[in-house]
């Protein structure tokens, strides 16, 4: 989003060149002092500038960015990444305290997730990749990396994961269906930007991989619980028949369902809250603002993450109890 409002700007201002690193260096400095739309501001290296302010919500004394373009200075935006880095740690202590060893093997398992996201999935996209091929290669290798990692290798990983790439494959299903079917093309904003940038990307990849991945982190955290659950239920003296096994679960399964699908329709419903905040004040028809593509996509994506969740339940909890229950050996 950054370097599409960036570039807009500057291409609306004929005084400042095009937005390029490679015309440009990147400083940093704090601000000493603000005069309408000009900042003076001393940089790392103790050089007072004046810079042209492109952001808004400036202060005295707040660290910034600044962008300088032969002997022009423009000040881009504010510096952010100390305070992520504070949030991380404490993220990170918070996580071990509560987490313990497992809590630890969960952030691990994440940065390997990051980095099959980053080394594999957006490089084969951005080159024009076949969508099903990486989609399905891409997330099956941060299952079985993080859930193996996570929870070691054991009947109920098994089940989880088994649980998991079937409904994950449901939803695959569903979304190229549905996005043929309803004409999504996923060109909205940034997927226009990387477009123009990447010219072998498909935006409607991106759209489809965007769906399942958002669904992957409910998907992984109910049929865990549903394992576990059938894992636990294991223990029970004496032991339960299957069909018992199963019924019991799924009274943990059931009210699991229920909030986690309101968690993705909040979940989603946040992130699309400014889009929701302009269309109300649009005097279009409610059928036609949801028709229109920004908005239906996005239920597509809340509705097939939810299906998905729906269907992980039983599927996995039917997986546990087969894989868990003893069966009579024959003589």
């Amino acid at each position: 989003m950054l370097p599409m409002l960036l570039s807009t700007a500057l291409a609306q201002s004929p005084d400042i060149p095009e937005h390029s690193s490679s015309i440009g260096s990147y400083l940093q400095g704090t601000v000493e002092r603000l005069r309408g739309e000009t900042a003076t501001v001393t940089l790392e290296g103790g050089e007072i500038i004046d810079a042209q302010v492109l952001t808004s919500n400036l202060k005295v004394g707040q660290e910034v960015v600044i962008w300088k373009v032969g002997q022009r200075y423009i000040l881009e935006d504010t510096v952010r990444y100390p305070h992520l880095t504070q949030l991380f740690v404490l993220f990170l202590l918070v996580t071990v305290l509560f987490g313990r060893g497992k809590g630890m093997r969960a952030i691990i398992g994440t940065l390997l997730s990051l980095l099959v996201l980053f080394t594999f999935i957006i490089p084969q996209l951005t080159h024009g990749a076949n969508i099903l091929i990486t989609t399905l290669g891409g997330i099956f290798g941060i299952l079985v990396l993080t859930l193996y990692f996570v929870h070691g290798i054991n009947p109920k990983t098994h089940a989880a994961l088994i649980g998991t790439t079937l409904s994950l494959l449901l939803g695959l299903l569903l979304t190229v269906h549905y996005s043929q079917a309803m004409g999504i093309s996923g060109n909205l904003e940034e997927a226009n930007y990387v477009s123009s940038t990447f010219f072998n990307f498909s935006a409607l990849g991106g759209y489809i991989t965007a769906v399942l991945l958002g669904t992957l982190g409910a998907l992984n955290d109910v049929t865990v619980t549903q394992a576990s659950v059938v894992q636990s239920l294991t223990l029970h003296q004496p032991p339960l028949a299957p069909r018992d096994l199963y019924r019991r679960a799924m009274d943990v399964g059931l009210d699991h369902m229920g909030s986690l699908v309101n968690v993705l329709v909040l979940a989603y419903a946040a992130s699309a809250l400014p889009l929701m905040l302009l269309w109300s004040r649009d005097p279009s028809p409610l059928w036609q603002k949801l028709n229109m593509e920004g908005f239906a996509s996005e239920i597509l994506h809340i509705l097939i993450g939810s299906i998905c969740v729906l269907v992980a339940v039983p599927l996995t909890t039917w997986v546990a109890v087969w894989l868990f229950h003893p069966r009579k050996k024959t003589p």
